[in-house]
């Protein structure tokens, strides 16, 4: 079993939260979607005072915390007011460690068609991250993906005024996810290519610079992703 972050809790006894404790909660989740508090407060119906009360760990009705569950599209709206697994300090140190030695943080932002040119400018490689989105949306991108992933199969070949052409096709295509209420968020990482062997520093290597992108919705766009630290490519 996992808590909402995906954090082991076999081993933790469920207890009924305290106020601090979801305000605490409310904050962590908040923090990984990248929202202010001002737009936790617009999804939620919640006047932005409301929702600085909660972090604080002032109490809170059932009816603010059922709206604060919508706002974060929760399976269960009634979950902060049942009892729950909550790790200890220790528990989420070692979670955390595990965490940073499995994944890296990559920053991203929000794609128009220069932007994306400008990022496949210093692009080796490409990673789309699937997921979070409906199927139309899904479709979409997939349409989108496909033209990058022939731009950087042609890219040394290509000529200006064929790359504002893409260009344009990017923006055609991020206007048609943008109208279905969704944007594209992008950034590049810069790993390295390891040969198979254990002892192998993590900076040693042919420098490879990955760009992942990602669908989701315009309201709750991501400023960073966590991606796995290791990936493997077919060449």
């Amino acid at each position: 079993m996992t808590n909402l972050f995906g954090f082991p809790t076999d081993h933790i006894p469920a207890r009924p939260l305290t106020p601090a404790q979801i305000g605490a909660l409310v904050k962590s989740l908040r923090d990984l979607q990248g929202w202010t508090q001002e737009t936790l407060a617009e999804l939620s119906g919640l006047s932005e005072r409301s929702i600085r009360r909660i972090e604080r760990g002032q109490s809170a009705d059932r009816e603010s915390l059922r709206a604060i569950a919508r706002a974060f599209e929760l399976d269960d709206i009634d979950v902060f007011s049942k009892p729950m697994a909550v790790p200890t300090a220790e528990h989420i140190a070692e979670y955390q460690r595990k965490l940073d030695a499995e994944t890296v943080v990559v920053g991203v932002e929000r794609l128009n068609g220069r932007s994306l040119r400008e990022l496949l400018e210093r692009t080796d490689a490409l990673l789309p991250v699937y997921g979070g989105t409906d199927d139309v949306c899904e479709a979409r991108f997939a349409s989108l993906v496909d033209l990058v992933r022939d731009y950087v199969d042609v890219r040394p070949e290509l000529t200006e005024t064929f790359k504002l052409d893409m260009q344009r096709d990017f923006d055609l295509s991020l206007d048609v996810i943008a109208t279905l209420g969704h944007a594209v968020v992008g950034g590049v990482r810069r790993a390295h290519v390891l040969a198979p062997r254990h002892d192998a520093p993590e900076d040693a290597g042919a420098p490879l610079n990955i760009l992942y992108l990602k669908c989701e919705p315009s309201e709750k766009a991501s400023t960073a992703l966590r991606v796995l630290r290791q990936v493997q490519f077919g060449f």
